[in-house]
């Protein structure tokens, strides 16, 4: 007996095979990619006496550093300002240094993540033209952070989320407010997520 194959339904089903290849080799790679550490800085010790940034001595200084055209770098600063908010005292100085090339100026000057810290008040806003300190402080990934004692001590290296835009529980906003409420450490080996800070033609993620 002959069996007659419906070409159009074998057709359809060839297709909805390669369109669900397709989608769900896209979720592998943005799940990949939101998991995709950045590099994180190499600074060891203390604060680069080289810097020209101003330290305050009389207090912690937590530090991150961003680029304005980093969308995952929303949850960073959201991070940020948690920490900021459960901070019992106050003896930390905050600052947020963007890097913000002339050329790029007019176009990343008024970003969403500027605007953000601009709004926010409390913390110290730092426009890097030449990009001097991120390389002082080896700031390669947007996100980074850094948390130093009021003697200049590195305390903290990292980032504040565990994922690229991933709001929620981290190990490295946990050891900052951890350490700033004086309630213990926990781990402060913690990798950093976000873009390439000195690429400067870098396109939303």
């Amino acid at each position: 007996m002959q069996i007659k194959v419906n070409k159009s339904v074998t057709t359809q089903f060839i297709f909805i095979c390669i369109w669900s290849i397709g989608i769900i080799s896209g979720l592998v790679i943005t799940y990949e990619y939101s998991l995709g550490s950045g590099e994180k800085s190499q600074l060891k010790s203390s604060w680069p006496n080289e810097s020209s940034l101003k330290f305050n001595p009389g207090k912690y200084n937590l530090v991150m550093f961003l680029h304005p055209e980093c969308t995952c770098s929303k949850a960073s600063l959201f991070h940020f300002k948690e920490i900021l908010s459960e901070i019992k005292h106050d003896n930390l100085d905050s600052k947020i240094i963007f890097t913000m090339p002339k050329e790029k100026e007019k176009e990343w000057i008024n970003s969403a993540l500027v605007k953000e810290v601009k709004e926010a008040g409390s913390i110290q806003l730092i426009f890097d033209q030449s990009s001097e300190e991120f390389k002082r402080f080896d700031a390669k990934t947007s996100g980074q952070a850094f948390l130093f004692s009021p003697s200049k001590d590195l305390l903290f290296n990292g980032g504040i989320t565990d994922s690229r835009g991933h709001i929620g529980y981290n190990q490295g906003e946990d050891f900052i407010i951890n350490t700033l409420n004086k309630r213990g450490l926990a781990s402060k080996d913690v990798d950093v997520f976000g873009c390439d800070n000195l690429n400067k033609t870098i396109v939303n993620k």
